[in-house]
Protein backbone atom coordinates (compact mmCIF):
# COMPACT_ATOMS: atom_id res chain seq x y z
CA UNK A 1 0.00 0.00 0.00
CA UNK A 2 3.13 2.05 0.92
CA UNK A 3 5.15 1.41 -2.50
CA UNK A 4 2.91 4.17 -3.80
CA UNK A 5 5.23 6.68 -2.58
CA UNK A 6 8.07 5.45 -3.31
CA UNK A 7 9.71 7.60 -6.13
CA UNK A 8 12.80 7.40 -7.84
CA UNK A 9 14.85 10.21 -9.91
CA UNK A 10 16.25 9.78 -13.28
CA UNK A 11 19.31 11.32 -14.63
CA UNK A 12 16.92 13.77 -16.61
CA UNK A 13 15.61 14.75 -13.26
CA UNK A 14 11.69 13.47 -13.65
CA UNK A 15 10.33 11.39 -10.64
CA UNK A 16 8.37 8.09 -11.29
CA UNK A 17 6.95 5.29 -9.26
CA UNK A 18 9.41 2.27 -8.57
CA UNK A 19 6.93 -0.35 -8.72
CA UNK A 20 5.50 1.77 -12.51
CA UNK A 21 8.69 3.88 -13.78
CA UNK A 22 5.98 4.61 -16.57
CA UNK A 23 3.93 6.28 -14.26
CA UNK A 24 4.99 10.15 -13.16
CA UNK A 25 5.34 10.79 -9.86
CA UNK A 26 2.71 13.86 -8.87
CA UNK A 27 1.23 13.70 -12.16
CA UNK A 28 -2.64 13.84 -12.68
CA UNK A 29 -2.56 9.69 -13.82
CA UNK A 30 -0.83 9.55 -10.14
CA UNK A 31 -3.56 10.59 -8.21
CA UNK A 32 -5.48 7.63 -8.74
CA UNK A 33 -2.68 5.37 -6.96
CA UNK A 34 -2.22 7.49 -4.50
CA UNK A 35 -5.99 7.44 -3.60
CA UNK A 36 -5.64 3.39 -3.85
CA UNK A 37 -2.74 3.08 -1.66
CA UNK A 38 -4.12 5.70 1.16
CA UNK A 39 -7.29 3.44 1.41
CA UNK A 40 -5.70 0.44 1.09
CA UNK A 41 -3.33 1.66 4.42
CA UNK A 42 -5.75 2.77 6.35
CA UNK A 43 -7.84 0.12 6.15
CA UNK A 44 -5.10 -2.72 6.02
CA UNK A 45 -2.92 -1.43 8.40
CA UNK A 46 -4.70 1.28 10.52
CA UNK A 47 -7.74 -0.97 10.51
CA UNK A 48 -5.79 -4.12 12.06
CA UNK A 49 -3.63 -2.22 14.54
CA UNK A 50 -7.27 -0.68 15.53
CA UNK A 51 -8.57 -3.57 15.73
CA UNK A 52 -5.75 -5.59 17.22
CA UNK A 53 -6.10 -2.67 19.84
CA UNK A 54 -10.34 -3.00 20.84
CA UNK A 55 -9.92 -6.94 21.03
CA UNK A 56 -6.82 -6.33 23.87
CA UNK A 57 -9.04 -3.89 25.95
CA UNK A 58 -12.14 -5.98 25.66
CA UNK A 59 -9.84 -9.11 26.57
CA UNK A 60 -8.91 -7.01 30.00
CA UNK A 61 -12.25 -6.05 30.42
CA UNK A 62 -13.68 -10.05 29.83
CA UNK A 63 -10.88 -11.39 32.16
CA UNK A 64 -11.92 -8.92 35.24
CA UNK A 65 -15.32 -10.76 34.52
CA UNK A 66 -13.80 -14.01 34.71
CA UNK A 67 -14.55 -15.16 31.00
CA UNK A 68 -11.69 -16.56 29.18
CA UNK A 69 -13.45 -16.55 25.85
CA UNK A 70 -11.23 -14.06 24.22
CA UNK A 71 -7.97 -16.18 25.05
CA UNK A 72 -9.41 -19.35 23.00
CA UNK A 73 -10.80 -17.09 20.24
CA UNK A 74 -7.81 -14.77 19.35
CA UNK A 75 -5.09 -16.87 20.40
CA UNK A 76 -2.71 -15.52 17.51
CA UNK A 77 -2.59 -12.53 20.52
CA UNK A 78 -2.86 -13.81 23.94
CA UNK A 79 -2.09 -17.75 23.87
CA UNK A 80 1.64 -17.12 24.34
CA UNK A 81 1.81 -15.07 26.95
CA UNK A 82 -1.29 -16.26 29.04
CA UNK A 83 -3.68 -13.96 31.04
CA UNK A 84 -0.82 -11.90 33.67
CA UNK A 85 0.73 -10.73 29.88
CA UNK A 86 -1.93 -10.13 27.81
CA UNK A 87 -0.75 -7.07 26.05
CA UNK A 88 2.30 -8.74 24.67
CA UNK A 89 0.61 -9.35 21.86
CA UNK A 90 -0.53 -5.91 20.54
CA UNK A 91 2.88 -4.33 21.92
CA UNK A 92 4.75 -7.32 19.14
CA UNK A 93 2.24 -6.09 16.41
CA UNK A 94 2.66 -2.79 17.15
CA UNK A 95 6.27 -2.88 16.77
CA UNK A 96 6.44 -5.02 13.50
CA UNK A 97 4.27 -2.72 11.98
CA UNK A 98 6.98 0.22 13.07
CA UNK A 99 9.90 -1.81 11.66
CA UNK A 100 8.03 -2.36 8.57
CA UNK A 101 7.24 1.43 7.78
CA UNK A 102 11.16 2.07 8.48
CA UNK A 103 12.20 2.43 5.16
CA UNK A 104 15.55 0.33 4.05
CA UNK A 105 18.57 1.11 2.80
CA UNK A 106 19.54 0.71 -0.73
CA UNK A 107 23.40 0.72 0.16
Amino acid sequence: ALQVFLCFEHPTGQLTMQVYPSVRCWEPEYAGFVVIGSVAFMVGGVGFLALTAYITILHRKRLSEGRFDTTRNYSFLFGKWGTQHYEVGMILILRQTVLALVPRSEE
